[in-house]
This record gives C-alpha cells, structure tokens and sequence, in this order.
C-alpha cells in the first residue's frame, strides 16, 4: 500500500482528482451563491453586490452572469435606496463593474455586459459606447440602458451625442422603444432636441406611432 502512494503515477492521479474536486467545489459555491444572489428580496441583492472587492465568488456559466447583470442594471437605474445612499450606490457600482468586465474578459462582445460596464463607468467614453451598440445594437435591454446613460449624464460630447442619436433612432423602430424614448422626453429636457430630431428622420408610420404615444403620454390629446 506504501508503495503505491508513493508511486509518482499514483501521486499525480490523486493530485489531479484534488484539483478537479476543488475547481468543482469553488464553481458548486459560486453557482449557488448566484442563486442566492438572484433570488433574493431587494434590500439582501443590495446588501450582496456592495460587499467589498473579491468577497463573493463570480459565476461560472453565462446564465447566472446574465441574469446578476440584469440585476445589476435595474438596481443601478430603479432602486429608491441606492439613489439616496450615494455610498451604497457606488459599492454596489463597483461590484457590478468587476463582474462585467471579468466576464468582458471570457466573452469581449457581450452586449449586456458591455452595457453594465457604461453604467458603471465614471464617464462616457465614446470608443466604448460603440462598441457596445456593434455588440447589440438593437437587443432591447442593452439598448434601454444605453439609452438611460445617455440620458443621466450631464455633458455630451458631440461624439457621443452623434452616437445617441443612432440609438434614439434605433429605439424609434420598436413600440417599447418608442415608449422609453416618449418616457425621456418628457423627464429630461436635455434629451428632447436628440429624440425630436430622430423622430423627424423616422418613417411616417414610426414617427406618427411615436407623436400619438407622446400625446397620450402628456395628455395633450384628451
């Protein structure tokens, strides 16, 4: 028995069986923590992605990513709590950063990974926002979130803007498109003259779909 243990051939199978058993292990806990993580109630998702740096594993398959993205970009856009607590909001911020581009570094073109990496981003890069409508240009909720960034920053740059422009006219082909750009108008005054310009280039039907929403919306038809 002796013997057989210490045979190197022997030794390195049960080196291999450890490695495998470990690698299995640290992918079981990271997958059933995303399970946690994605349901959970609101206030423990929070309290999850604004622990500090490495604290919890990242997920092996591209679903849970997927879905902790998703996650990531409705609490970073919606939750009441992260909006008054500007030090929760860049934990959470930071959290949700790593895990984009960490699976940025798996998979480069991923369109709802690129665009949580612009939502947490301390500035609007023009490069990056490209690349990110060629990776999903008209996938509806990467899309939404480029839009919603666009429409949170104080100071476009004419790049950006030309860039903006693209996706409002993107957004103008689709009913709920039509309906999130109707929602931007009327809440920010800065995105009216970039969603009016690219209601005017749309095709009749898509534009009069948009005024007709726009109207129920403020209510200047009734």
């Amino acid at each position: 028995m002796e013997e057989t243990l210490t045979n190197p051939r022997t030794a390195s199978v049960f080196i291999a069986i450890f490695i495998i058993f470990f690698i299995s292990l640290q992918t079981f806990i990271a997958e059933y923590r995303a399970v946690l993580l994605t349901t959970g109630t609101t206030n423990d998702v929070i309290s999850a992605l604004a622990e500090t740096g490495d604290a919890w594993p990242h997920p092996a398959s591209s679903r849970s990513v997927r879905d902790i993205l998703s996650i990531c970009g409705r609490l970073l856009l919606l939750s009441p709590r992260l909006k008054s607590d500007p030090a929760l909001a860049e934990a959470v911020s930071t959290n949700c950063n790593h895990i984009a581009n960490d699976f940025l570094a798996r998979s480069p073109r991923n369109g709802r990974a690129m665009a949580v990496a612009l939502l947490t981003s301390k500035r609007i890069e023009a490069d990056r926002l490209a690349a990110a409508q060629v990776a999903a240009p008209y996938e509806p909720w990467p899309l939404n979130v480029r839009l919603q960034i666009v429409s949170a920053s104080a100071d476009l740059t004419p790049e950006v803007a030309a860039l903006a422009r693209a996706d409002i006219g993107r957004a103008m082909l689709s009913h709920w498109g039509r309906e999130a750009l109707a929602t931007l108008y009327i809440t920010h005054d800065r995105m009216r003259p970039l969603i009016a310009g690219a209601a005017d280039a749309a095709a009749p039907a898509d534009q009069r779909a948009f005024l007709d929403l726009l109207r129920r919306e403020t209510g200047a038809g009734s």
